[in-house]
């Protein structure tokens, strides 16, 4: 009998009492909201707290240990709120100083500077959790806590912890050395200019260089990246060797950018996804082995990057491959995903977009 079972017991024998859910999320998050300590050992701190544009933390709280904690509810068993609530805790660890304004406003300076950000926890409560919520997880025991909860009658609830995270341990991914990830991007003319006066002459050396290696080299600026991009390169390695050997030439790294947008897939498969990123980055550094350049990061884009964030085995499968076969080498993934949080809390290397520019440029000087 795998399933907790509550009766009544009177002179006649045991009656099971029938458990049911409210008719309304925002029922079961008041309730908790204002019972929050009693029921999970959390202070409450926000309601609805705003993590960004278009995105709002159902429930903001500090545990007992002043670890950040993030409360997602859910009424349909068939919906999954953990890759949402994954993606908060990386946005608590990239924005400190939004969640220790929060904390003060409600539970005064000495709580908000007892703030401990070496571990971040997400509970998430419902009725029901699916076997994707399972899976999630065992990806990330340290920072999940699943709580189930089930209602008899007016007044009895019965709350289950299906999976407790360990706060006693903090999962603390190792730093990176040249990756800062706190504070907004600037756009990146704004970081040209800024920069000292022999990174811009390198910068603009290069790109000279880049862009004379051919009709099939162009150059694209967005407001965060300004960067070469080869046209109709399949089977063409000359052109990417000319390319490689005039980067390695200024110390500059060669990143592999993978996507299928263009071959107009609908979908892949995690072993799928493995086999593209084994076959085109070895082809790519089977063509860097005849140059001194080396492979410095690897780039998820268009409908990969979508799909890893919308599907926890393909972002694992990624990251698991990342560890396997190139350990070391960093990812760069859009903050705030769930690609990154699942990157984050496995340790692997992450760079922005505009971290990985300014690496390269400071290597090149």
């Amino acid at each position: 009998m795998s399933e907790l079972r509550l009766f009544n017991i009177t002179g006649q024998g045991v009656q099971e009492s029938s458990g049911k859910t409210f008719k309304l999320e925002k029922e079961v998050q008041h309730l908790f909201e204002k019972n929050l300590d009693a029921l999970l050992g959390v202070r409450f701190v926000a309601s609805e707290f705003v993590a960004g544009p278009g995105n709002r933390i159902d429930t903001l709280g500090i545990d007992e240990n002043g670890f950040p904690v993030v409360i997602e509810y859910k009424l349909d068993k068939h919906k999954t709120v953990i890759n949402q609530g994954v993606a908060y805790l990386a946005w608590i660890r990239n924005n400190p100083d939004s969640y220790w304004k929060a904390v003060f406003n409600k539970l005064g300076r000495e709580v908000a500077d007892s703030i401990d950000y070496s571990s971040v926890r997400l509970i998430c409560i419902a009725a029901e959790f699916t076997r994707d919520d399972l899976g999630m997880y065992e990806l990330m025991p340290n920072l999940i806590d699943l709580v189930r909860y089930r209602r008899f009658g007016d007044d009895q609830m019965l709350l289950e912890r299906v999976t407790t995270a360990d706060t006693s341990a903090p999962n603390t991914p190792t730093p990176k050395p040249g990756v800062n990830r706190n504070g907004p991007d600037k756009p990146f003319a704004q970081v040209l200019d800024e920069a000292q006066p022999g990174t811009r002459v390198v910068f603009e050396s290069l790109k000279q260089t880049l862009l004379s290696q051919g009709e099939d080299v162009t150059e694209k600026a967005t407001k965060l990246l300004d960067c070469v991009e080869l046209a109709n390169l399949s089977g063409d390695e000359e052109t990417t060797r000319r390319l490689a050997a005039a980067a390695a030439a200024r110390g500059v790294q060669i990143g592999a950018s993978l996507d299928v947008s263009a071959a107009g897939a609908t979908g892949i498969s995690p072993s799928e996804l493995s086999d593209l990123m084994s076959n085109r980055i070895t082809a790519l550094e089977r063509v860097l082995a005849g140059t001194e350049a080396r492979l410095g990061h690897v780039k998820l884009q268009g409908s990969l990057a979508r799909w890893c964030d919308e599907c926890t085995d393909l972002a694992e499968s990624c990251v698991d491959w990342m560890e396997l076969e190139r350990e070391g080498v960093p990812l760069i993934v859009g903050a705030g995903g769930l690609l990154h949080a699942v990157a984050e809390a496995r340790g692997v290397p992450l760079l922005r977009a505009i971290d990985a520019g300014r690496a390269y440029a400071d290597e090149a000087r």
